[in-house]
C-alpha cells in the first residue's frame, strides 16, 4: 500500500522511507493518533510516472528519502510529476 502512495520503507531500523512514484492523483491516509491525515497529491500520476519534485507541507524535499518522524504529524505530500525520467544534472 505504501508503495502505491509513492513511499516505501527502506529498512525498519533506519526509520526512513524511499520516495517512488505514486499511482494515484490523490490519496488520504488517516493514522491512529495523528494530528491530521497524510494527503498525497500527484496530479497526472497515471500519465506522468516520473517524479520531478516533492514537497511536504509546502516545503521542498530535496532528498530521496523521508524520515518516519515526518509522517505521524500528517500533512500534505505533494509530488510534481513529469513524462520522462530526470537525467543527471537536470
Amino acid at each position: 500500500m505504501l508503495s502505491s502512495l509513492g513511499i516505501y520503507p527502506v529498512d525498519p531500523a533506519s526509520a526512513t522511507y524511499a520516495v517512488g512514484s505514486p499511482f494515484f492523483d490523490r490519496a488520504e491516509v488517516r493514522l491512529p493518533r495523528a494530528e491530521r491525515p497524510i494527503v498525497v497529491v500527484a496530479k497526472g500520476a497515471a500519465h506522468s510516472p516520473y517524479v520531478k519534485s516533492l514537497s511536504l507541507n509546502g516545503r521542498s524535499v530535496d532528498r530521496k528519502v523521508l524520515n518516519h518522524t515526518d509522517l505521524p504529524k500528517g500533512g500534505t505530500l505533494c509530488f510534481t510529476m513529469r513524462d520522462t525520467p530526470q537525467s543527471r544534472g537536470s
